[in-house]
């Protein structure tokens, strides 16, 4: 039955393969004209202060020109635009490893935007943090207790030293600067809320961490993509005062965001020979090995963060793809030649079409360099919707280019019924 269904389905999709290139001869009614410029916004064609003339392939006509309906307005949205998040580790027990390793294999994990940092010997420094807080507070909100992992490679940044006033002999520490690898935690609430944010960060499948104090000490993380154990000898008990600054950046594509990291430590703390062993696969184990080396702390603390997020994703809406339909755009605002996705949303015979539903998963997709067209489409629509999805894709290759896209380089993508009318599509081929 399931391939009796398909069959039908490939058979209709394939009628409606001549339904967007005929329109501009055979369809009765108005012209709608769209010029989308390289910044999304939208023009009147015909508005004579305007140099040009030559129509643009994001254009669509229909009909006569003589009784064209109003303009529609494409609303462009500067959507995860520059902003703040703040939030607080609150008392929390710290493992952290300092470790050297191969700078080449630094090189490989790390975007060129960013130079790795290099020591004399040609070595560049790896960082393993692991807490668990009592609590995690994001903009005020508590999110409740939870573990919280990290790794990063030290990248050069500009001379920046702090002085402290609240410590004795107003401390003056010099800023480091660090390319963060992965963001973990246990913790949902924080998790959901940092990535509402745009930064990366993984729900974990499972964590642990032995309370800190002399001896061995150890711990371990379970990502869906791989994860790792640790492992500390805490041989030396120091007393001295300390106050961590880190400047984390994290340039990738359209990606720009500068976590900056204030932490005060209590007097107490520990420091012992560590390892660090991540799991064959994953992206630590690929670039370094199976085992990593370094000298460990363990320190009670808390810390105040701040990321500043200035990368841009600017949103077009409502373009017109045919003479009835919209989509919208999702576009990383820098890079050209970027890969296109054709996203299309889940099909509900009792909500009209509707390109907001996939929303979160277009942000998601443009943030990673992605351009991202979402259309209005039907999938109770004619043939079974196939005549919105071709229509859309074709559309979407006319006009990539203008988005930073690369008309070569279009995938189908979706959910539910979008999932399977991507399928049809990617059997009937061009």
């Amino acid at each position: 039955m399931k391939t009796t269904r398909l069959l039908a389905a490939v058979a209709l999709a394939t009628a409606a393969l001549t339904a967007c290139g005929d329109s501009g001869e055979d369809t009765e009614g108005s012209t709608a004209s769209t010029t989308v410029e390289p910044g999304g916004v939208a023009t009147d064609p015909a508005d004579d202060s305007a140099e040009n003339t030559e129509a643009p392939a994001a254009t669509q006509t229909t009909g006569d020109k003589a009784d064209a309906p109003e303009q529609p307005k494409n609303a462009t949205e500067p959507a995860l635009g520059p902003g703040v998040m703040n939030f607080e580790f609150v008392e929390c027990e710290q493992f952290a490893m300092v470790a050297l390793v191969d700078a080449d294999a630094a090189r490989a994990i790390v975007p060129s935007e960013h130079e790795v940092l290099v020591d004399a010997d040609g070595l560049a420094m790896f960082t393993h943090v692991s807490k668990v807080c009592n609590d995690i507070v994001v903009e005020g909100e508590p999110m409740g207790p939870g573990q919280f992992d990290t790794q990063w490679v030290s990248i050069t940044g500009p001379a920046d030293e702090r002085t402290y006033l609240d410590y004795p002999e107003h401390m003056v520490l010099p800023t480091d600067y660090l390319y963060p690898i992965n963001f973990q935690t246990d913790n949902a609430g924080f998790r959901d809320a940092v990535a509402a944010f745009g930064t990366p960060i993984v729900l974990t499948e499972s964590s642990e961490m032995e309370p800190m104090g002399p001896g061995p000490q150890s711990g371990s993380l379970v990502v869906a993509d791989g994860g790792y154990e640790w492992s500390v000898d805490n041989t030396t008990e120091v007393n001295t005062l300390v106050y961590f600054v880190h400047v984390l950046e994290q340039v990738d594509e359209c990606l720009d965001y500068r976590y900056e990291i204030e932490c005060p430590a209590a007097v107490k703390w520990w420091e012992g020979p560590a390892q660090l062993e991540p799991v064959p696969g994953s992206a630590i184990h690929e670039a370094f090995g199976p085992e990593i080396s370094g000298l460990g702390y363990g320190v009670d603390l808390s810390c105040n963060v701040t990321i500043d997020r200035t990368f841009e994703i600017t949103v077009t809406e409502d373009i017109d793809y045919t003479e009835s339909k919209q989509l919208d755009v999702y576009a990383p605002v820098s890079g050209s030649d970027q890969p296109v996705v054709v996203f299309l949303h889940g099909g509900d015979p009792t909500r009209s079409p509707d390109t907001r539903r996939a929303r979160p998963e277009a942000f998601a997709l443009a943030a990673q360099g992605l351009v991202v067209y979402v259309p209005h489409w039907n999938s109770l629509g004619p043939a079974g919707g196939s005549q919105d999805t071709v229509c859309a894709t074709a559309f979407a290759q006319a006009t990539a280019a203008e988005y930073g896209g690369d008309p070569e380089r279009v995938t189908l993508s979706g959910y539910s019924a979008g999932g399977f009318s991507a399928a049809v599509l990617g059997l009937i081929g061009d």
